[in-house]
Parts: structure tokens; C-alpha cells; sequence
């Protein structure tokens, strides 16, 4: 799991919630395209694209070898504490 930088305005607004980002993970591991299948408020959209376009992941593999597969990933916007808000991916290394 990963974490990322919330938005400033989203977090001042008190918008949360999940974004669900179904992402193309290439045969490196990078993230090649996306498509929003779930959106909240185009902060959080746009916020969990950057997140899912800039993580890293596991590529998946069919006969030993590397392959480009589709994923869908829920980006997790929760304002927590003072401090503290998270942006989790999961999956992401």
C-alpha cells in the first residue's frame, strides 16, 4: 500500500470517499492508462489518477512471463486526524 497527498481544497471541504480507477500495469510494472470507473468530486478524481498513474506495481505474469492486465484499484480519500488525511492505494508496491 501506498500513500499519497490529499488534496488541500478537497480536505478543507471535508470531501471524502472512494474512487475506484480501473488502471493498464504494463509489463514493467508502470501504469500505462486508466479509466475512472467511480468518481467522487473531480479533486478526489483527479487526485487518485495522479496516485494510481504515479505507483509502481507487481506486473502480472502467465507462463513465467510478464503481461500487460487491466486492474481496478479503490483509491481511499478519508480525512482523519488534525494532521492527518490518507490516500491509500492498494496494490501498489
Amino acid at each position: 500500500m501506498k500513500f499519497f497527498a490529499y488534496p488541500d481544497s478537497a480536505r478543507r471541504h471535508g470531501i471524502q470517499g472512494t474512487v475506484s480507477v480501473q488502471v493498464l500495469i504494463g509489463k514493467t510494472g508502470k501504469a500505462e492508462k486508466f479509466n475512472i470507473v467511480e468518481p467522487v468530486n473531480p479533486l478526489l478524481d483527479s487526485a487518485a489518477v495522479y496516485a494510481v498513474m504515479n505507483a509502481s506495481y507487481k506486473p502480472a505474469v502467465y507462463d513465467k512471463k510478464p503481461i500487460k492486465t487491466w486492474m481496478e484499484i479503490p483509491i481511499i480519500f478519508k480525512i482523519g486526524n488534525k494532521r492527518g488525511v490518507a490516500v491509500q492505494v492498494k496494490g501498489a508496491e
